[in-house]
């Protein structure tokens, strides 16, 4: 099963995000998600969305939460975190994948892997003071 991580990184007044334009895989390609890749086999999911985001972003961030377990049966599961920083316009282009700061309310008018429409808002989510479990293809 494939453990994943994806990391959306706010301004402090939750109005902008840090995403990245996806190069692949294939079904990705021009779209924006979140940072984030596989959790290698050594290391805890807050690990790898910290290093991942460091990696892609040249942006060292070590305070995230998990708001949201995406899980479903053809690709595994992938945690989903949040943090909010003051220095998101440092965030840049560091593989061959665009890093791009957007506002928050653009999300739902860009080119996004769809569950950003959702996953978004969850983050922002003043009532999500736990993670939530979402499965992507309910049994």
């Amino acid at each position: 099963m494939t453990r994943a991580v994806c990391g959306f990184l706010f301004s402090p007044e939750m109005d902008r995000v840090v995403l990245i334009r996806k190069n692949r895989p294939e079904w990705q390609a021009g779209l924006l998600n979140g940072v984030g890749g596989k959790v290698e086999e050594d290391e805890f999911a807050e690990q790898a969305v910290a290093r991942e985001f460091a990696e892609e972003t040249g942006m060292r961030v070590d305070h995230w939460r998990a708001f949201c377990l995406h899980r479903d049966k053809s690709h595994g599961y992938e945690v989903v975190y949040y943090a909010a920083v003051g220095a998101v316009e440092s965030a840049r282009t560091t593989t061959d994948e665009e890093i791009v700061v957007c506002a928050v309310a653009d999300v739902p008018h860009l080119e996004v892997i769809p569950n950003l429409r959702w996953l978004i808002p969850m983050a922002l989510d003043p009532e999500m003071k736990h993670a939530r479990t979402v499965w992507a293809d309910a049994p």
